[in-house]
């Protein structure tokens, strides 16, 4: 982030660290070998999220950052959403 500021407004893991979000409910996941490595903000976000109470779920799953793996983990988004 450019500054702290834009930090403040954009970085979901300092959001979910100051802000009550027991009432959110959030699924993460991320494939292992995703080239950003966003594995790696999932889990940070994931345990901000739990020390604030907010129902979370996150999933490391084997993939890449990439329409097959998206279009091969929809129906657990949706489940979860659903409360299923």
């Amino acid at each position: 982030y450019p500054n702290f500021d834009a930090r403040q407004r954009l970085d979901p893991v300092f959001a979910a660290s100051d802000k009550d979000l027991s009432s959110l409910k959030v699924y993460l996941d991320c494939g292992d070998k995703d080239g950003f490595k966003f594995y790696e903000g999932c889990d940070r976000l994931y345990k901000a999220l739990k020390s604030k109470g907010a129902p979370s779920e996150y999933r490391l799953n084997p993939g890449e950052h990439n329409d097959e793996y998206w279009k091969a983990h929809l129906e657990d988004y949706l489940l979860f959403y659903a409360g299923e």
